[in-house]
């Protein structure tokens, strides 16, 4: 038989981790959509990381306008979540832009469940004894990644 607050605190775990994920990933994604079609792209990285990342592949070339070295992306760096996410914008009807800023969206609202999946899971920071710590050092994790 199961406990109700089990469910519910399951529920509620559940609803503070979406919550965060779009606190962040949501105003993240707007910046992007803005920084290209509001502002003018005027970061070469922005331009240069949303051509490697949209369907260039499992190994992607840099475009022309940003090579000043080695062809191949991974001959300047090494990140594999680049090819992940190109191979997975086959999948998505985006264009380059919007799967940019979804994609960078999903990369910091990401980064705020990190500590609120260590702060749940592991006792030995302050869930034994002070309950709350969890949630409450998760939301400042929130508060202080949203002012980025």
């Amino acid at each position: 038989m199961t406990d109700v607050r089990t469910g519910r605190s399951f529920c509620r775990h559940w609803l503070i981790a979406a919550s965060a994920f779009l606190l962040v990933g949501l105003p993240q994604a707007v910046f992007i959509w803005n920084h290209f079609y509001r502002h003018g792209a005027y970061l070469l990285d922005a331009g240069w990381l949303s051509a490697v990342s949209f369907r260039s592949g499992i190994i992607p070339d840099n475009p022309e306008a940003a090579t000043y070295g080695p062809v191949s992306f991974y001959g300047i760096h090494i990140s594999p979540l680049i090819s992940f996410f190109s191979l997975l914008s086959y999948l998505v009807p985006a264009d380059r832009i919007t799967w940019y800023a979804i994609t960078q969206g999903a990369i910091y609202g990401g980064l705020v469940l990190a500590p609120l999946w260590l702060l749940r899971n592991y006792s030995c920071l302050g869930q034994q004894r002070y309950p709350r710590m969890g949630l409450l050092l998760g939301l400042l994790a929130v508060f202080l990644t949203a002012l980025m």
